[in-house]
């Protein structure tokens, strides 16, 4: 836990601090493991409301004392744009799935860059929660399996038997999801349970292998060794869990298994020491108060934590975490209504509890939902009503518009301003290559049909084009990817699997060759994405437009856009009440600096056309958050729609 904490704190020191969590879940499986299988040595039987029951009273009373105050703190101080994602996930936090929240977010493109939410450490108490549910049902089959008349050797048998075929179908499983999907296989439940069942197996059959404390205390040095080495030299650039957690895994395991010895040289003494026991005792609440603190305390105090601000915060977490042992935890656990009654009524006092807190976050979420839909309704009022200076018009520093004064649309609330095209399900994700078509604009017979084709830097541009749809008589067909840039072979994203996202743009090859009545082509690209040199994406994008041009369709390429900074949507939101944004903005040079557009030279190489919309995104110097009273960016990488259709006269200009 210490290991954990200290890793949040300061995680350019300790790199590996996040292995505490895989300790955490072997020691998990240990204890719980050989609990349940005494029960079942002395009764025959596992008493699973009984068990579940105490778990939930060991667990769920101070995690769901720290979600509420966490909801507190962040209505009093967290700025709305967070409100949605920090609401919901506290909401999957109170029923112990976050880790499958955190999961689904890290493989869904659009958000990838959430920001931490102060319930994000939740993700192991939720595995940890699950593995409490399903690992007695084990046990309890396994025994059922063997026999009502079983004797103990042969019941043991059965439950060690059924406990290592899951372990190393969770190994396995592991190491190979790992290498597929780093990010999700972090969280998800099925890529950790080998790390419990570890901790289990050594509680049933190698606790009293050997008793010789010399034996004892070289392997429980080893793993002591197993665990600094796992702390201090493993950072988060490591695919993990995989086959790297079997270190502080089995680090852990030969820890357990070495005991308390009572050789001079052993560790006992060190982990013996009142300090070490009393932060041991505290272990369970100073990991539910440390993190919210860690995340809120930015937005209190308006900047980034120092040192002397993190050891404030270790310190109050300390006393946050006594007070809650002392007055939630141990009552609620060992003493009072809840431990002298039968399991229903912790189950209900639960659910109850659980329920108003989930209640809570929905009504959190829907006043943060009505006023998007208010700021939504006020900017296409503004926009429809033609003013002067507003969105991308906003660039010319000598227009001024009284009439906007006090106004910002859309509400800076991340992931809701999107095309059309994110909303209809019309970008394909990472782990499909299937070809979806969407179409938008004109349904007359004789319109003229453009394709916009890319990942999400094309589609974002979608609104800009339908603004010029009804003028032109275009109809608008959408080809689109997460992290999939329309270009050749030898450049592959790394956010969509390479084979995939070859063989989707194999697709929309045939798809645009077989689309009657196609005219032109309009594409883009988050070039970030692209691992290759600049050279090999230049042809890339040569070999997979060529053809296009050849068959007598236009095709345009549109340049790629700046990179903001991480906190540009909070910024804002800060700011709104003052509507001066200038600490917003960010250098251009800064901006650009990870853009490496190489299209404009494949485009005069095949000879189709280049189209630069960043001047109206940034001028000489800066980039900008907000441009004529609009939020011109939802996020760090994409514009918002409200923000795109302003453009779409200067698109018309540069198509002319």
């Amino acid at each position: 836990m210490l290991s954990v904490v200290g890793y949040h704190l300061w995680p350019a020191r300790l790199t590996g601090g996040f292995v505490g969590v895989d300790i955490f879940f072997a020691i998990s499986g240990f204890l719980i493991t050989a609990h349940l299988v005494r029960e079942v040595d002395r009764t025959g039987r596992v008493s699973l409301m009984h068990f579940w029951a105490r778990r939930a009273r060991r667990l769920l009373p101070a995690s769901l004392l720290v979600l509420v105050s966490t909801a507190v703190l962040v209505v009093l101080f967290v700025p709305q744009s967070f409100w949605l994602q920090y609401f919901r996930e506290i909401g999957a936090a109170t029923i112990y799935l976050e880790n499958w929240q955190l999961a689904a977010d890290a493989v869904d493109y659009l958000a990838a860059e959430s920001a931490a939410s102060p319930v994000q450490h939740f993700w192991s108490l939720s595995a940890e929660e699950q593995f409490y549910i399903v690992w007695p049902l084990i046990v309890v089959a396994s025994v059922l399996l063997a026999g009502r008349r079983a004797s103990a050797p042969r019941r043991r048998l059965f439950v060690v038997t059924a406990l290592a075929m899951v372990t190393l179908a969770s190994l396995v499983f592991s190491v190979l999801w790992t290498a597929q999907d780093a990010a999700s296989a972090y969280f998800i439940t099925p890529t950790r349970a080998w790390e419990f069942g570890a901790g289990g197996l050594l509680g049933i059959l190698a606790a009293d292998f050997v008793r010789r404390p010399v034996v004892r205390t070289a392997v429980s040095w080893l793993g002591w060794g197993a665990i600094l080495f796992s702390v201090v030299v493993y950072s988060d650039a490591l695919p993990f869990p995989g086959f790297v957690a079997a270190v502080p895994v089995l680090g852990t395991l030969a820890v357990i298994w070495g005991g308390a010895p009572t050789t001079a040289w052993s560790a006992t003494r060190l982990v013996s020491l009142r300090p070490v026991q009393f932060i041991g005792d505290l272990s369970y609440s100073l990991y539910l108060w440390h993190w919210p603190l860690i995340v809120i305390t930015p937005f209190v105090i308006g900047h980034d934590l120092g040192t002397r601000t993190k050891l404030a915060i270790l310190g109050l977490s300390i006393v946050l975490a006594l007070l809650t042992k002392i007055v939630v935890e141990d009552p609620v656990r060992l003493r009072g209504f809840f431990a002298e009654r039968s399991p229903r009524t912790t189950f209900i006092g639960i659910a109850v509890a659980s329920a108003v807190v989930i209640a809570a976050m929905g009504g959190g979420s829907l006043v943060v939902q009505r006023e998007i839909d208010a700021t939504a309704e006020r900017a296409a009022t503004i926009a429809d009503a033609g003013v002067d200076c507003f969105g991308a018009a906003g660039m010319d520093p000598t227009c001024v518009e009284p009439e906007l004064e006090g106004v910002l649309v859309p509400a800076p609330v991340p992931f809701e301003d999107k095309s059309d095209a994110f909303t209809d399900d019309c970008v394909l994700d990472h782990d499909t290559s299937e070809l979806i078509r969407c179409h938008y604009g004109s349904e007359e017979p004789d319109a003229s049909v453009v394709a916009l084709v890319g990942d999400s830097h094309a589609v974002m541009w979608l609104p800009a084009f339908q603004e010029l749809a009804d003028a032109k008589n275009w109809r608008i067909e959408v080809f689109a990817k997460n992290g999939c840039a329309y270009t050749g072979t030898d450049s592959t994203p790394y956010l969509s699997d390479s084979v995939i996202c070859e063989r989707w743009k194999d697709n929309v090859d045939v798809g645009l060759a077989e689309l009657p009545g196609l005219t032109t082509v309009f594409t883009s690209y988050r070039s970030a994405l692209v691992e290759a040199d600049a050279a090999a994406t230049t042809q890339g994008f040569i070999d997979r437009w060529q053809p296009i041009v050849d068959r007598g369709v236009k095709l345009y390429a549109i340049a790629d856009i700046p990179q903001m900074a991480g906190d540009g949507v909070a910024c804002v939101d800060l700011h709104q009440d003052s509507g001066n944004y200038a600490s917003c903005e960010l250098s251009r040079d800064v901006a650009f600096q990870a853009v490496t557009d190489t299209q404009e030279a494949a485009a005069l190489a095949v000879g189709a056309g280049f189209i630069d919309l960043n001047p109206y995104l940034c001028d000489d110097e800066s980039c900008y958050m907000v441009i004529g009273h609009v939020m011109a960016f939802y996020d760090r990488y994409h514009v918002t729609a409200t923000y795109a259709r302003t453009v779409s006269p200067y698109l018309e200009v540069q198509l002319k």
